[in-house]
Formats: C-alpha cells, structure tokens, sequence
C-alpha cells in the first residue's frame, strides 16, 4: 500500500476535487468500500469544513475589530490635534483684546471665522485641486461662510470641539457629496436650469415626475 499516495488523495478529497475518481477503484474492488468514503466525506465536508471556517471567520472578525478600533482612535486623535491647532484659547483671546502677550495657555474656546475660513479653504483645494478661478473662490468661501453660519447655532462666533468633530467627520464620509466647486455656466441657461430639475425632481410623465433614477 502507498501510504503517501493514499494520504494525498485523502487531503485533495477533502475539496472533492477528485470525486468520485478517487473512489472507483476500491468500489470495483470491494463494493462495501463506499461506506468509508460516504462517512469520509460526511465528516470532512459537514463538521470538519465547518469549524475550520467558522475558526477563520472568527480570527477575521478578531482582526478587524482590532483594526477599526485603531482606525478610530487614531482618528479622534487626529481630530484632537487638528482642533487644539486650529482653536482659540482664552489666553489668546485676551491678548486680542488687550493687546498684550500671554504666556500661558489658555482653555480652548473654539475656532474662529478666519480660521475656519482657512482650514475649509485648504480642504477644498487638497480636495479638488488649485482653485484657480475667482469664480471657484468665491463660491467655496460662500460654502464656508454658510457652514459657520449653521455650525454656529448660539452665536459665538465660534466653533466648540463637538460642532467641528462633526463637521470632520461629514467632510471625511465617502457616502456625502459636498459641492466644492460652482455649477457651471451652462446651468444658468434655459436648457441648463430645464437639465437640472430634471435630475433633481425627475421626468414629467402622465402627469408626474419620476426620478430619472427609477427609469434607468
């Protein structure tokens, strides 16, 4: 008897790639032979296949649990750090006002206008790219200025740590759009404003608009 031959076929049985070949043999042979390949493959398949799945499944789960708990943390440590470099303090608040030099550090108040300005201004640029047009300028400051506005909801003039880890992770979300850039001049035409309620309310038929997206 080849022991190895055997044990290798037993292992490739295990994937049932060479099923029933590996069997006809020792069936013509002695036809009882069928029952060992039977329980065989009932244990293989149906209880062995099984645990090692379900093994791997759980060592995957493990992995990425560890992974988005990293990703998490590391994010929020991010966000930190981007708020206490962007923030106010009120060490630097006071040296406004009174125009003198603080040597401590204060308690971080929030983001101010400039520097909210600022920060969504580079974001749009590393996102889109150059912002070369006036036109695109003006139309990213007009999104900053209403963001502050809305993030602003007890007229600080500031943004506190919740409103801006809010805001970051609605920028950092792949399932938001967030127009960046201005709609182009063709929209402003009578072809373009008729092109645009379309996408947006859907076609006019029998009386009522479906989305564009159902008749696709």
């Amino acid at each position: 008897v080849d022991w190895s031959t055997s044990l290798a076929s037993l292992w490739i049985l295990f994937t049932t790639a060479n099923f029933p070949d590996v069997m006809i043999d020792g069936y013509n042979k002695l036809r009882v032979s069928f029952f060992f390949f039977f329980v065989y493959l009932v244990i293989s398949l149906y209880l062995l296949n099984n645990i090692l799945l379900a093994a791997v499944y759980d060592a995957y789960k493990a992995q990425l649990r560890v992974q988005l708990q990293t990703f998490y943390r590391k994010k929020a440590h991010s966000i930190e750090r981007a708020f206490r470099l962007l923030a106010t303090s009120s060490g630097e608040q006071l040296a406004t006002r009174h125009a003198r030099f603080q040597d401590r550090e204060g308690e971080l108040l929030g983001i101010d206008f400039q520097k909210w300005m600022a920060f969504f201004s580079a974001y749009s640029a590393a996102t889109t790219g150059d912002l070369r047009s006036l036109r695109d300028q003006q139309f990213v400051q007009q999104q900053a200025v209403r963001t502050f506005e809305a993030l602003d909801t007890d007229g600080s003039g500031m943004i506190t740590k919740e409103e801006f880890k809010l805001v970051v992770h609605v920028l950092s979300d792949p399932q938001v759009y967030i127009p960046l850039r201005p709609i182009p001049e063709v929209g402003s035409t009578g072809w373009g404003r008729h092109l645009r309620k379309i996408f947006k309310e859907g076609l006019p038929i029998c009386g009522r608009r479906l989305p564009w997206w159902v008749l696709i």
